[in-house]
């Protein structure tokens, strides 16, 4: 024997399917973490989305109940030992005069319809959506509000009531 004939010699075939499965795993890596980069995208998108939806529901809530009820003397502010911020009461005149409160109670925002008389019970509003505390103030005509998320974001929203405008 040679000492050529000793020696092992790769096959060729051989390092080209090394280099094969080399490739299919580096792929299989890249498909992977595209896959994780695109899970965190996406959750982060929806958590996003979710606060920016909690904070147009309290203002677009609050504004459009402050609209649908602006009459002369209607809007006004409470306190009440419990809720968070202050009461947001707008008054309304059918054969008797009623309230609707637009309060925080224990990390929700609620909603309280009732007779003006009726004693105010927060517990038993319904609820509209998670929020840590309403502040409302009226300066003359313009009600200004301020909203904090649930996440602690705070919203201001002023507007101004139009009872008693003429076109």
């Amino acid at each position: 024997m040679t000492g050529e004939e000793t020696k092992r010699s790769i096959p060729p075939h051989a390092v080209s399917g090394a280099f094969v499965f080399l490739l299919l795993g580096v792929f299989a890596v890249s498909c992977l973490a595209m896959v994780l980069f695109g899970v965190r995208a996406y959750r982060e998108s929806v958590a996003r989305g979710q606060e920016r939806s909690e904070e147009r529901i309290l203002s677009a809530y609050v504004r459009s109940m402050v609209r649908s009820l602006d009459a002369e003397g209607a809007a006004g502010t409470e306190e009440f030992p419990g809720v968070s911020g202050n009461i947001l009461t707008l008054r309304e005149e059918y054969d008797e005069a009623y309230l609707t409160r637009i309060y925080v109670y224990q990390g929700q925002m609620y909603e309280w319809f009732s007779e003006e008389t009726a004693e105010f019970e927060p517990d038993k509003g319904e609820k509209v959506c998670p929020a840590q505390e309403l502040s409302a103030a009226l300066s003359g005509n313009i009600l200004t509000l301020e909203m904090r998320t649930e996440k602690g974001k705070t919203i201001r929203v002023q507007q101004v009531l139009r009872c008693g405008e003429t076109d």
